[in-house]
């Protein structure tokens, strides 16, 4: 007897629509039995994904866990981390597994800054830890307009540092989006029996945003979870109650694996997400 999918969806914060629709499947996954050699060749391509995400206004998407130092807060109501100068703040280390061409992204701005109040970051990346230095100041009350600070070479940690000077007036270094991205295949398999999230049962990492999943096996979601599309053969995909699953487009299945379900409203788009 073939496997049942039980798929609840309960969201009081979201409107949820239901899609019917069965869309084929692109000609290099077609056939499931070519999933396993499909997803380690050359035809799996590259996509940039954004794997890391803090934008300070408890967004759904964010998943970044970061810790404040000194006198650095977050205004929720502005979606912004306020860190004066001589605080900063620390974001949690991550894998460089699967992921090449890593890139972190820190759009940040700056007011009322004295001479010498800098802003630094502090990365690991090439087998050694570095301090850059993101912006020096060199005249009373200096500005920074928001811009995006980019630090590439594959760092796989961060941390914000600022430099208050002894002339300070109280200036502050603000940011209103942090992340980081990088290239991965765009298809994952997923063999076994457990959690989405698990990514030992995942060939290249649990698929989220603009990737792909190929599923033989029994997943369960039990966190909010987006994806681009979903295919699913001699498996099956239990979502619990009060959790939602998102796909970016109208979704790729076979037929009697999986009924779709999108939410009603625009996605979120951070400022100069790749």
């Amino acid at each position: 007897m073939k496997k049942k999918v039980i798929h609840f969806v309960q969201c009081a914060l979201a409107k949820i629509l239901f899609f019917g629709a069965v869309y084929p499947l692109q000609a290099q996954v077609s056939n499931p039995s070519s999933w396993e050699s499909f997803v380690n060749s050359n035809e799996n391509r590259l996509v940039s994904d954004t794997f890391r995400l803090q934008t300070f206004g408890k967004s759904e998407w964010d998943n970044w866990i970061f810790s404040l130092n000194g006198n650095s807060s977050v205004i929720q109501d502005k979606f912004t981390m306020k860190i004066p100068v001589g605080s900063g703040t620390t974001f949690q280390p991550f894998a460089l597994s699967d992921y090449n061409e890593i890139k972190i992204v820190v759009h940040a701005a700056g007011l009322e800054l004295a001479p010498k109040e800098n802003l630094f970051f502090s990365v690991y990346r090439e087998g050694a830890d570095e301090k850059l230095v993101g912006h020096e100041s060199t005249s009373e009350k200096d500005f920074l307009a928001y811009k995006d600070f980019i630090i590439g070479k594959n760092p796989n940690s961060l941390s914000i540092l600022t430099l208050k000077a002894s002339s300070s007036k109280e200036g502050y270094y603000m940011t209103d989006s942090v992340y980081a991205y990088g290239n991965i295949p765009s298809y994952s398999l997923f063999s076994g029996i457990g959690n989405w999230n698990d990514t030992i049962l995942w060939s290249h990492l649990p698929p989220l945003r603009h990737r792909n999943a190929l599923i033989k096996g029994d997943a369960s979601i039990t966190t909010d979870t987006y994806c681009k599309n979903v295919a699913i053969n001699s498996g099956s995909l239990k979502i619990n109650p009060v959790t939602r699953f998102i796909l970016n487009e109208s979704g790729l299945i076979r037929k009697r694996c999986l009924s779709l379900f999108r939410r009603s409203n625009s996605s979120f788009r951070p400022h100069h997400l790749p």
